[in-house]
């Protein structure tokens, strides 16, 4: 038993990334990724790993805190040889930093699992054989055992030693990738399958503590993967962390109940949150919420297949002079010519949660491709809040890199559809919110979410194409429309240019509904704008049913001798309510009297809700009195803030002539509802008009007008933004509205 020498040392590199800090997505990662193989490779050419082990007598100076009465031990020493670290010591000497420090953590796990195989391939075997337990590792300089031990078993390790190991006037070994331990061995011991027990180590910090891990297996897409992951993290963390996705629109915060995966193997019992956010006959099945949940040792985690869900994003948009006196929302044209010789623009709005592409002809004007997608930032939150709190605290590079390559990605798919070259696109327009927009440009946001919320740039911004799609679109520019503040950003400004806002008629009235709403009420000398802060209830997340827009959702809904009717999106099986849905079936309930005016469900309700239907899975769904609390915060803040409005630019609702609803959800709305429930003052219900997606519609229009950015400049002019969080007015507003009632 006194050699080992295997052939080749496993090397794990999630735990080498780990201990140098390297986070999937970020500069960091990029930088050793690019390296790794290489510096692995140099390793095991280096390497030349030896175990040297002795079972003999312990010695009566050895002090065990207390196993003194143990009489025999195996002593060990694992060694990688001297020339790996001396190339380590060296690449450091010449300035070669990374490469040294990669190759040093390499060699150091390849030292713990040297250790590990010594104990699997050969002291576990010996200890079967002669039936005797042993204990947990002891280390000299740790676990209280004096460094000086080092040399004992050093001496005790015999001959072979000679010429390979030797040791310091600071008793530590030479070469430095070799360290010295040994076992209690003792019939009355187990016999233990495992080497070390980092729980009861005093090396508090150590990284490579095992307790610190522990292994899964993940189920996604019918492909297994074996994996590590923390113990201290959750579920949701911890593979985010390894670059896989899970959908959470609370961004792990717990509230919003999306991020259900289920889990198999090992399945911890469900905690309080999950129990009010999980059907009962979920939780049987092993469904459990992915932000509640920490990882155990043998745990399957069986991933949601990420599915093409037909999600009903706006795209319709409306140009900004409508042509032929037609005001009829833009399409795309399959049967457009498209010649070698056409150049092309590419308009874009980034939404927080939706994406929308238009490739317009720039010589007939006419949008001769469409492309929409779901933001993938949503699986880090549905709002831009949550966003704002990743990319502030744990990783801003991770946002800002999905965001381009989601956007790279679906231009190159629609030019390469519509058999146009990369050459051919000469422009893009971009508009989103402030948020988004930051995180496309990798700009900080921590002082997006604090007071006085300070957005780093506002400005319009110009700058080549490759800057964001790399060498994909090298010939093209970029033009990224300015916004107004933190909370009112350029896709409003967009919005503004697309309904010409700088020479309007009559005093109009936009909104845009959404997570945030934007309101703006303005006429040809001046314009005032708030952002109110509507949370996620009219995309239905948050609410216990609720979802977007996507093939089953219950968009259109009513109440007849105390049932619900409702109609879906393109009539598949129920699957959820999402906003629109949402409403209706809050503005039956208060004609049916099932809510009276102050939101509370009648007894009957109000424990277990309103039944609407069964979803595919045979879970009921619900509308609870949660619910009704959700929507009326949401409809509350932006009834308040078209009130502040109001009384600032002191006008009526008389005084204004067109209410312009704007974004998917308020493009899709029933007036009635909306008024019904006091989300829209009653007077407003003959002026509504529907804008479509009236940021596209903006990006659309810089792309055909050469003087956008004269027009733009008029608007901004005139804007003057009210923070809603600092008028003295506000809180009685949102309380007066939280009401329902349809004055």
């Amino acid at each position: 038993m006194n050699l080992f020498s295997p052939d080749k040392i496993p090397v794990d590199k999630q735990i080498v990334l780990k201990i140098l800090d390297c986070k999937h997505g970020s500069n960091s990662f990029k930088i050793v990724d690019a390296v790794y193989e290489t510096i692995l490779e140099k390793a095991y050419s280096l390497i030349q790993p030896k175990g040297l082990i002795n079972s003999t007598e312990i010695p009566d100076f050895i002090n065990l805190r207390g196993k003194e009465n143990y009489k025999s031990g195996i002593f060990c020493i694992a060694t990688l040889g001297k020339e790996i670290s001396e190339e380590s010591s060296s690449l450091f000497s010449a300035g070669e930093y990374l490469e040294g420090l990669l190759l040093d953590t390499i060699a150091d796990q390849m030292l713990i699992n040297l250790t590990t195989a010594i104990y699997q391939e050969k002291i576990l075997p010996f200890l079967r054989e002669k039936e005797v337990g042993i204990s947990y590792c002891y280390i000299p300089g740790c676990q209280n055992v004096p460094i000086e031990y080092q040399k004992y078993i050093l001496d005790l390790v015999g001959p072979e030693t000679q010429n390979e190991i030797s040791i310091t006037e600071g008793m530590m070994l030479n070469p430095v990738k070799s360290t010295a331990y040994f076992y209690v061995m003792d019939k009355s011991l187990p016999i233990r399958k495992m080497d070390r027990d980092c729980n009861n180590c005093d090396m508090k910090d150590c990284k490579y503590r095992t307790n610190l891990y522990v292994g899964i297996t993940i189920i996604s897409s019918g492909k297994k993967t074996e994996t590590i992951l923390l113990k201290e993290m959750t579920l949701l963390e911890g593979i985010r962390e390894q670059g896989w996705g899970v959908e959470t629109h609370c961004n792990g915060a717990g509230y919003c109940g999306k991020c259900k995966v289920l889990l198999t193997g090992k399945v911890p019992g469900p905690g309080s949150t999950e129990k009010e956010l999980i059907s009962q006959k979920e939780l049987q099945k092993g469904i459990r919420l992915a932000c509640r949940v920490k990882p155990i040792d043998g745990m399957v985690l069986h991933l949601p297949e990420k599915t093409k869900t037909g999600y009903q994003i706006e795209q319709g948009f409306r140009y900004r002079k409508e042509k032929e006196k037609i005001n009829l929302i833009a399409i795309s044209k399959s049967d457009v010519n498209i010649t070698k010789n056409s150049k092309y623009g590419i308009a874009v709005d980034i939404g927080t949660t939706t994406i929308v592409l238009a490739v317009i002809d720039l010589a007939t004007g006419q949008s001769v491709g469409l492309s929409s997608f779901l933001n993938p930032q949503r699986e880090f939150g549905d709002d831009v809040i949550s966003r704002i709190q990743f990319a502030s605290t744990k990783d801003k590079v991770i946002l800002t890199r999905l965001i381009r390559e989601s956007l790279t990605g679906a231009v190159t798919e629609l030019v390469k559809k519509k058999d146009i070259s990369a050459e051919q696109i000469s422009e893009f327009t971009i508009a989103g919110n402030t948020t988004m927009i930051h995180l496309l440009l990798g700009l900080p946001v921590e002082s997006l979410a604090v007071s006085p919320f300070k957005p780093v740039s506002i400005d319009p911004v110009r700058l080549p194409a490759a800057e964001i799609f790399k060498d994909n679109f090298s010939s093209a520019d970029i033009y990224i429309f300015p916004g107004v503040s933190a909370y009112v950003g350029s896709d409003i400004v967009s919005g503004m240019y697309n309904r010409s806002f700088e020479s309007l008629g009559e005093v109009t009235l936009f909104v845009d509904l959404g997570t945030n709403g934007e309101i703006v009420l303005g006429d040809r000398e001046k314009i005032l704008c708030v952002s109110a802060a509507a949370g996620p209830a009219f995309e239905g997340a948050r609410i216990s049913c609720g979802t977007g827009c996507v093939p089953g959702a219950i968009s259109y809904a009513g109440i007849n001798k105390g049932k619900v009717w409702y109609s879906t999106i393109n009539q598949k099986p129920a699957v959820g309510l999402c906003g629109s849905g949402l409403v209706d079936i809050v503005a039956a309930c208060l004609n049916t009297g099932i809510i009276d005016k102050t939101g509370l469900m009648i007894p009957e309700y109000r424990k277990d809700g309103l039944f609407i239907e069964m979803d595919p899975d045979g879970n009921e769904m619900r509308l609870t009195q949660k619910d009704i609390r959700e929507l009326q915060l949401a409809k509350s803040a932006i009834r308040a803030g078209i009130e502040i409005l109001t009384k600032e630019f002191d006008v009526t609702y008389n005084d204004i002539g067109k209410v312009y609803l704007a974004g998917g959800f308020g493009n899709h709305i029933n007036a009635d509802s909306a008024v019904r429930i006091g989300l829209l003052p009653g007077k407003f219900r003959n002026h509504i008009v529907l804008a479509g997606n009236s940021s596209l519609g903006g990006a659309v229009d810089s792309l055909l007008n050469p003087d956008r950015e004269e027009k733009v400049i008029e608007i901004l002019k005139k804007v003057h933004y009210i923070e809603l969080s600092s008028n003295p007015d506000f809180n009685d507003y949102f309380a007066e509205y939280m009401m329902f009632n349809d004055k």
